[in-house]
């Protein structure tokens, strides 16, 4: 509707002078698709952001495990393949993986033993270090060792998580003491067990590799059950 402008020129004439709504005013010439173009780089730009860190994640996955893939294909390579130059035998020998089990290599005893070592540690660690925190709490913040219970505890989980993973796998990876302190054949741990595929002429690269691999898969199993707990650990304390 057309509306009268008090104060313009025309109202003494009579003349009634307009003013063109909002609404229906003309918008100027390729303001929307300029504005709609701007719109659709900005939501391009995460997009493909996106896309690169995740291909970038990918390739570095993809470089992390490609050591492993080539422990497995050595582990399954049969003897008499085992320098071609193939990078992938003619002969799958599954039987490496499998004859690796028997008494005569003792991969279950040295595993189990690994097992209880890192283990024990791991609690025995813990069993130390809580005592530790509330006897300290007790006797330098007297009062608040109800704070440190319900309070402190629970906001320190993911760190004491973190401690105790780490705890596990330097457990897990001694070597020295474990050659040292080791005599008898069935308390030899994993890593020492390793050493004894490595002989003075010879290597026994299959089981070597074979052994490897089963040595990596109890810290993998363990570190994707707790992998939330571990980040929050290892990022606690960076936020407030």
């Amino acid at each position: 509707m057309a509306s009268r402008v008090k104060g313009s020129p025309e109202e003494g004439s009579g003349v009634m002078a307009t003013r063109v709504p909002a609404a229906v005013r003309p918008r100027p010439a390729g303001a929307g698709p300029a504005r709609a173009a701007r719109g659709w780089r900005v939501r391009r730009v995460p997009a493909i952001r996106t896309i690169l860190i995740a291909a970038a994640v990918y390739l570095i996955a993809i470089i992390f495990l490609l050591p492993y893939l080539e422990m497995l294909i050595t582990a399954l390579r049969p003897q008499r393949e085992l320098l071609d130059r193939d990078y992938l035998p003619h002969h799958w020998a599954w039987s490496n993986l499998t004859n690796m089990w028997g008494a005569g290599f003792g991969i279950t005893s040295s595993l189990r033993v690994s097992l209880e070592v890192a283990g024990g540690a791991t609690i025995l660690v813990t069993l130390v270090a809580l005592p530790a925190a509330y006897y300290t709490a007790r006797h330098r913040f007297r009062g608040r060792v109800g704070v440190l219970l319900r309070v402190t505890l629970p906001l320190a989980a993911p760190g004491l998580v973190a401690a105790l993973i780490f705890t596990f796998i330097a457990a897990w990876n001694e070597f020295i003491a474990a050659l040292t302190l080791t005599t008898s054949n069935s308390a030899i741990p994993l890593t020492v067990r390793l050493d004894s595929f490595i002989g003075q002429y010879t290597v026994d690269w299959q089981h070597l590799f074979g052994a490897s691999l089963v040595a990596t898969i109890p810290v993998l199993i363990l570190f994707a059950l707790i992998e939330r707990r571990v980040v929050g650990g290892l990022t606690a304390g960076s936020i407030r």
